[in-house]
């Protein structure tokens, strides 16, 4: 079927006029479809980006029945908070639902706020893949200009702005709405909170601007708001409470009347603050109910991830063993020391302790890419005594990488009663004592400590691990110090009143997790493309056949100078030098 818009029939008696008249008549009736109806705008025009399809990147938002509920919500309530599932394109909607308040009305402000500056213009720049995907005739309408962290509608003296975690950054604005994104992982959340609250109040309910919460479950702020509990530990039930897509409920082994498993969209009324919840669970995807996509989308993913960040468990995480693959497979993990090969690459890594242990371990990796931590430095003490062991091993030399925890590099005052401090120069860094010990550190990467576990399920991946494949990381059973931590990272368990004072969310007990850290500063650092290991160049069969020779007598020679020392002493052992001349 033509569009006779574009293709008139030939046979049509016309005049060049007439035709356009009807065009604009068409698009002038689009136009006010798509304005009076955000949903229909949204489906029909604005394209997303899809990096998982590299056949068709860009395609229309998909119609689901839960986005039209979303979009719904978001006309009609003052504050709306969806906890959800990940990977249910929410945050793509809720750009769109913005682009179309700014492209189609005057005079709007709204804002995007997430964890980081640059997470926040990600959502500025999906907002202008969305208009660059709209007919030029649409475009025309309502012309934009666009920075990395602004849209200006110029003709509609509208602006979409992207803003970083924080209430100062609020104080200045009166938004229209106000699109708060991953904010489980913000800091700071009451104070935003509150901020964010008095930047959208006008005169009166109607006159006043809009607040959308969206976000994965974290054991933090954010389960307060989703779960009432703002103003009390025990809130009332709520105003009402509406269960969609029933057809999504899964067969589980709740007891009949007590399952508290999610399913689908449930939306409530919360009665102490009237504000909606929206939480959405993946099933409320008709193609994500299958039991061959459910043990396809779990392969490789921590059974406590998969309840926080798919099932909306807010406390799957609090008080867990955060490396519990660790505990499973340690008899794979730790092995028996054995004599490096000269032409594996060594590295190490350094956690600082001004009381705690200094933790230090040499790394290694073998051709097949399996990293080793062979040797452990972990005690605490003054900070030269450290450095003198670790200066003192023989592989020290061959290290090509020191890396250090980044915050060794902040000057600091000294303390008069140590020996580092007994110096000319009181204030200096950890890293600068290092250096002029001839220990010369380059900064570890620093992240939070969600990504440091990911470092570690890098290399000790569950699913392979169960395949029966090696771990990719394995530890010297001499590191005592790493093998006693390993078992005890845990999630910080939160009380009511730490999640009320803001406490960020996904944090790990911050007590003994020294070779922890430094284990994680290792991996992360040879997980940074360009930081790869560098193996010595191949060596030809003569040469493995000669360096396999050598290694056996050394072997053989170091056995018999312990049998001879066990049996006969010292004098034994200069006896047997002898013979050996």
């Amino acid at each position: 079927m033509s569009n006779w818009l574009l293709e008139p029939p030939s046979s049509w008696a016309y005049s060049h006029k007439a035709y356009l008249e009807a065009v604009s008549a068409y698009l002038e009736l689009e136009w006010r479809r798509c304005r009076e109806d955000p949903w229909y705008f949204i489906r029909s025009y604005p394209r997303t980006r899809d990096q998982l399809d590299p056949e068709a990147p860009f395609k229309r938002f998909p119609d689901l029945k839960y986005l039209g509920v979303l979009t719904d919500l978001y006309l009609t309530e003052r504050v709306v908070a969806v906890p959800k599932s990940r990977r249910t394109i929410v945050t793509w909607h809720a750009v769109a639902f913005n682009l179309w308040d700014c492209l189609f009305w005057d005079g709007r402000t709204c804002g995007f706020q997430n964890e980081t500056q640059a997470k926040a213009n990600e959502m500025i720049a999906m907002a202008a893949l969305m208009y660059q995907s709209l007919p030029p005739w649409m475009q025309a309408r309502s012309p934009a200009k666009a920075t990395v962290s602004r849209i200006s509608f110029t003709a509609r003296h509208s602006d979409l702005i992207a803003l970083p975690k924080g209430p100062d950054v609020l104080r200045m604005f009166t938004f229209s709405r106000l699109t708060s994104d991953e904010v489980g992982q913000q800091e700071h959340c009451p104070e935003t909170y509150k901020a964010a609250t008095q930047t959208i109040t006008g005169r009166s309910r109607e006159k006043s601007g809009q607040l959308i919460y969206i976000g994965t479950a974290k054991d933090a702020w954010w389960e307060l708001l989703v779960n009432d509990k703002l103003e009390t530990e025990k809130p009332p039930p709520p105003t009402w409470r509406v269960q969609l897509f029933p057809e999504a409920k899964p067969v589980c082994p709740c007891p009949e009347g007590r399952c508290k498993c999610r399913y689908g969209m449930e939306v409530v009324r919360q009665a102490t603050t009237d504000y909606v919840v929206a939480w959405l669970h993946f099933t409320a995807d008709p193609e994500k109910r299958s039991a061959e996509w459910l043990a396809f989308a779990k392969k490789g993913i921590p059974a406590e991830d998969w309840a926080q960040e798919m099932d909306i468990d807010f406390t799957a995480k609090s008080g867990k063993k955060a490396l519990a693959v660790f505990v499973k497979y340690r008899s794979r993990i730790v092995v028996k020391p054995f004599k490096i090969p000269d032409w594996w690459p060594r590295w190490s890594s350094h956690d600082y302790g001004l009381s705690n242990p200094y933790s230090c371990h040499f790394y290694t990796m073998g051709p097949d890419g399996c990293v080793y931590a062979y040797w452990e430095h972990y005690e605490p003490g003054p900070l030269h005594i450290h450095l003198d062991d670790i200066k003192a091993q023989p592989d020290f030399p061959r290290l090509t990488d020191k890396i250090l925890d980044r915050t060794c590099w902040t000057a600091w005052q000294q303390s008069s009663n140590t020996i580092e401090g007994q110096t000319q120069h009181m204030v200096k860094s950890i890293a600068q004592m290092h250096e002029e010990a001839g220990v010369i550190c380059i900064p570890a990467t620093n992240p939070q400590d969600r990504v440091k576990l990911e470092a570690y399920h890098k290399v000790w991946n569950e699913e392979a691990l169960a395949e029966g494949k090696e771990p990719m990381f394995k530890i010297f059973d001499t590191n005592h110090g790493m093998l006693n931590e390993l078992p005890g990272i845990r999630w910080q368990t939160k009380s009511y009143g730490d999640k009320l004072q803001g406490m960020a969310a996904e944090k790990l007990v911050d007590s003994d997790n020294h070779a922890f850290d430094d284990g994680a500063y290792s991996l992360l650092h040879i997980q940074t493309p360009g930081n790869e290991p560098k193996m010595a160049p191949q060596l030809t069969d003569e040469e493995i056949r000669t360096a396999f020779r050598k290694q056996l007598v050394e072997d053989a020679y170091a056995a018999a100078t312990e049998e001879a020392e066990s049996l006969a002493g010292e004098s034994g052992r200069e006896c047997f030098d002898d013979g050996l001349d």
